[in-house]
């Protein structure tokens, strides 16, 4: 018969949950562990009190009959032997130990010292977001399922979309993936960022592009021509004689980069004739083409395999 008092052993209450009890347990088996004090009776002793009071209280059903019975009245009918010779082997951790305790106690591998610590696993989703939200960044509420138990519940986590951010690219958010497993810290978040397309602008790494029209008179005469973009309408000097498919480049309207710039904005520019003009504009464009005749333009076309 037992006359120890686990609890006293253990230094928990009466009352104490499964927690404190393990955690109580976890504690002194790390302090009186053979390999820490090495040819010391008097800890191991503790360390094999320690154990077989866990082997009790540790199990739902010993510990009720141990609380019923008491002390003096209840047999423990745990064989620590095997357990000491392998404690005393050396190498092994607590770990290790928990482990061992559960296949020797019946314990279904139930760790004494507490279930392994294990991160959380990541977890992925996709935030489609505005062109110039990418471009000047953002900060904007992603909307997340959680499982609880068997069912879902949502949770909103603001995320907060960098300047200059590529479509494609994914944003980690620490400490926000799915939770972790016996005290072990919670996975991360990484949230896939999908761009949707702008209708004038185009983007090539750190520089914007866009293409504008010109009239026939404004590309054969050449002036000033005014366009949106991002920061706003600028105006742009077009050179006489300009043709189309031409392409232009203005400093520091495109996207934001990492050296804490901004790319190029490139212009390419197509030269629109009018769809229709009346009769005396139609000579006028003859008398003009007779005053400036092209007729080596298309003299490039030729090739000697033609």
């Amino acid at each position: 018969m037992a006359s120890k008092d686990y609890y006293k052993i253990l230094g928990v209450a009466r009352d104490a949950p499964d927690d404190a009890i393990r955690s109580a347990y976890r504690k002194l088996a790390r302090k009186h562990h053979p390999d820490v004090n090495p040819g010391d009776q008097k800890a191991e002793e503790r360390f094999k009190e320690a154990a077989e009071a866990y082997a009790v209280l540790g199990d739902t059903g010993k510990r009720q009959e141990y609380d019923t019975r008491g002390p003096g009245g209840f047999s423990p009918g745990v064989d620590l032997s095997e357990f000491m010779r392998r404690a005393r082997a050396g190498g092994a951790n607590p770990v290790d130990l928990g482990a061992l305790f559960g296949d020797l106690f019946g314990g279904g591998g139930r760790d004494p010292f507490g279930p392994r610590a294990r991160r959380g696993p990541d977890v992925e989703a996709t935030l489609h977001i505005e062109f110039r939200d990418a471009a000047e960044g953002v900060t904007l509420p992603l909307q997340i399922q959680r499982r609880t138990g068997r069912g879902t519940r949502p949770e909103s986590i603001t995320v907060r979309i960098p300047p200059g951010v590529s479509n494609g690219g994914r944003l980690r958010i620490a400490g926000k993936g799915g939770p972790g497993s016996g005290g072990g810290p919670p996975g991360d978040l990484y949230v896939r960022i999908q761009i949707r397309a702008h209708p004038f602008f185009k983007r090539e790494g750190d520089a914007l592009v866009c293409r504008i029209p010109l009239t026939v008179a404004e590309a054969t005469l050449g002036g000033q021509v005014t366009f949106p973009t991002l920061d706003g309408d600028t105006t742009m000097t077009i050179p006489q004689g300009t043709r189309s498919g031409q392409r232009f480049r203005i400093k520091g309207k495109g996207i934001p980069n990492r050296r804490g710039g901004r790319g190029p904005l490139y212009v390419d520019v197509s030269i629109v004739p009018p769809k229709e003009i009346d009769v005396e504009s139609r000579q006028l464009l003859r008398e003009f083409e007779q005053r400036n005749p092209q007729k080596d333009l298309r003299a490039h076309l030729l090739t000697d395999e033609s």
